[in-house]
């Protein structure tokens, strides 16, 4: 078997085969460029291609944005010549984007842009293991940016009955003055401008967000219908499942008593023990540059967070936030980003490590309207975590990745500020034109698109409350825009196809695998695509599908419609219809009961329609309609297999 080094190699060999017939005018270029990094692998080995060609294309993004190939030239990209500043690999793709100069030229050709992206991002997302010392430096930073943040305010976040009040002043450090800031923070002065020399209003800001988090509406806790997540849980016993709630908090009983969140009749309240546990980072497999940090959540939290999760999700419709923010959805993000990089009309903006620098007095701040929110906030919140040496530190940030709440409060806050970003550069305060503000703002996580003139502003102002602006993947100026997987650049989608993940016995590698192959055959990379087709053994291959391009079914996609002369046909005498034996890939549960009373709990939560929940869910009719498909349980082990299956060609 090859090792995934020489996997690699042959698939850039094949990337630059494409290449050459896309640019005939360059291929002698291409020739040597190939040979280039095959040398260079040699010494550097599977990083070139994981770790240092990505960050090429940071180097081509913020060049392109400039205007001028940028000075900060990454490693291997060096000048031709000291007269032709064009990096030496890849030159003739260069050469259709920039002059001898540097300059960025009027006749650019955006099939290079999309063929140097191509080549700089082909494997960033390759599923490997990481080196140690990288996950080492992400816990690393993960603490320092705890560390960096300032403490709850006293009697809020950190007690146990948290006494809220209206906070005036500066988001995060208030009304003080400079002699009372601790020296952690001396250079914070409240009566300071932004850095971007406008003036924050902090007093309207305060009136604003009040508004906002009171128009959701009063949060009654009896309305909620709690869930649990897929994720893993902190306080796992292998005895029981998620259902069978064995925990609670002395917090959470205050808001969400035990024996109507927890147990599914007063003859089950004995089961429950009042204990709070603390969340547990994971290093989850990422790239391998670094993986990504996820807290595992206590059960009892997971539970009422879903719940609240739901109701803001339902809530937010009613705000003037309605029109910026879709929980579900990041088409609208990706189709205003591919816009913005024809009009430039609009900016995207990406934030670094956003959930971990969510303080919770941010968060205190734009909630401060809605003080039933704020104490169900507190109550399914986890205060501290436990990091992978043991170490336990009490969080300062509202919420680790994990928690059901970190997506949908962090969405919210962004939202806020970036309406009132536009408040700010326009100069106009009135509710209406607020209203307006909003309906051109749109927010997906971190992920940020507002009106050009709003850029300043809020980079400025998201600085101020302790969040940190990636300028390598934020862009105002030039015609390249990034949001929600869309990488555009002058109207023309230029996002790359991804090779993710190399053949294994798993069923779910041949999966990936197939659909790699097929997101470079839509590219018109054929060459490339058949290459990673052939990673398959010949056997498993002959038994798959050829699908139209447009086909849902698991199959290897082709221009050319489906083809079914390599694979076995019957006639379903008893279906009447002509039908084809193929390899599909069959998901495959085990689930695990718990004890009674929890299987109680989940069927009432699941099936029946709870009496607390306004409107029953599609699940909860579906189950209504067809009570014989409920399966109780929590799914212990959740796979993939496969297997040949005979199926009707035309469905």
């Amino acid at each position: 078997m090859k090792s995934a080094l020489e996997v690699v190699v042959g698939l850039y060999e094949q990337i630059f085969t494409d290449l050459s017939y896309m640019h005939p005018s360059i291929k002698v270029e291409l020739s040597r460029d190939i040979s280039r990094l095959r040398k260079a692998s040699l010494s550097s080995g599977l990083p070139l291609f994981t770790i240092t060609l990505p960050k090429m294309s940071k180097f081509l993004e913020r060049s392109l944005a400039s205007g001028f190939l940028i000075d900060e030239t990454p490693h291997l990209l060096g000048a031709k010549s000291s007269a032709d500043k064009r990096p030496k690999l890849f030159y003739g793709l260069w050469c259709m984007l920039f002059e001898a100069d540097g300059t960025l030229r009027t006749d650019r050709d955006v099939s290079a842009v999309k063929s140097l992206r191509q080549v700089f991002l082909a494997v960033k997302k390759l599923r490997m293991e990481c080196e140690d010392r990288y996950v080492q430096q992400a816990i690393s930073e993960f603490r320092a940016i705890e560390e960096s943040l300032p403490r709850s305010w006293p009697a809020t976040w950190e007690d146990d009955s948290p006494l809220w009040q209206r906070r005036n002043g500066h988001p995060i450090w208030g009304d003080r003055t400079q002699e009372e800031v601790p020296d952690l923070f001396p250079e914070f002065d409240p009566s300071s401008k932004l850095e971007c020399g406008v003036d924050p209003n902090w007093a309207g800001f305060r009136n604003f967000v009040a508004r906002v988090s009171a128009s959701l509406g009063e949060f009654y806790p009896y309305s909620i219908v709690p869930k649990h997540g897929p994720g893993a849980i902190s306080d796992k016993d292998p005895s029981y499942v998620k259902y069978d709630g064995l925990h609670w908090t002395d917090r959470l009983e205050s808001v969400f008593p035990y024996d109507w969140f927890g147990a599914p009749s007063s003859d089950h309240l004995t089961y429950v023990q009042y204990v709070e546990y603390s969340s547990r980072l994971h290093a989850v497999p990422k790239t391998q540059s670094g993986p990504r940090l996820i807290a595992s959540e206590p059960t009892c939290h997971q539970w009422i967070q879903g719940g609240i999760q739901r109701w803001l999700e339902e809530r937010i419709g009613r705000t003037i936030l309605a029109d910026s923010i879709d929980f579900r959805s990041q088409e609208t993000s990706r189709s205003l980003a591919l816009e913005a990089s024809s009009t430039g009309d609009l900016c995207t903006i990406d934030l670094s490590s956003a959930s971990d620098r969510l303080t919770t007095r941010l968060v205190e701040y734009c909630f401060q309207g809605n003080y039933f929110l704020l104490d169900a906030m507190h109550a399914s919140r986890t205060r501290c975590v436990e990091l992978p040496d043991r170490e336990l530190i009490l969080l300062r940030k509202f919420s680790t990745q994990g928690s059901a709440l970190t997506f949908p409060v962090q969405t919210v806050v962004f939202a806020m500020l970036s309406v009132w970003a536009s408040a700010l550069t326009y100069n106009r305060f009135d509710w209406d034109s607020l209203a307006g503000f909003a309906k051109q703002v749109r927010v997906f996580g971190d992920d940020i698109i507002v009106p050009n003139d709003v850029y300043p502003v809020l980079t400025s102002l998201l600085e101020e409350c302790k969040l940190k602006v990636n300028t390598s993947k934020s862009f105002s100026t030039g015609k390249f825009r990034e949001s929600c997987g869309m990488d555009a650049y002058d109207g023309e989608d230029v996002t790359p196809a991804y090779f993710r993940q190399l053949l294994s016995p798993a069923p779910t590698s041949l999966e990936s695998i197939v659909e790699c192959s097929n997101n470079f055959h839509k590219k018109g990379m054929w060459y490339t695509a058949d290459y990673i087709q052939k990673t398959v053994p010949y056997q498993i291959l002959r038994r798959i599908l050829i699908k139209t391009v447009d086909s849902g079914a698991f199959g290897l996609a082709s221009f050319c419609g489906q083809s079914l002369d390599h694979l076995d046909k019957r006639w379903n005498k008893f279906l009447h219809q002509d039908e084809v034996k193929v390899l599909t890939i069959l998901p495959s549960m085990l689930r695990k009961r718990g004890r009674g009373h929890g299987s109680l709990l989940q069927y009432f939560s699941e099936v029946a329609t709870s009496p607390l929940s306004e409107v029953p869910t599609t699940k909860e009719r579906l189950n209504y309609l067809f009570p014989n498909k409920y399966s109780g349980g929590e799914a212990s082990s959740v796979s993939s297999r496969k297997a040949l299956t005979w199926v009707n060609p035309c469905l």
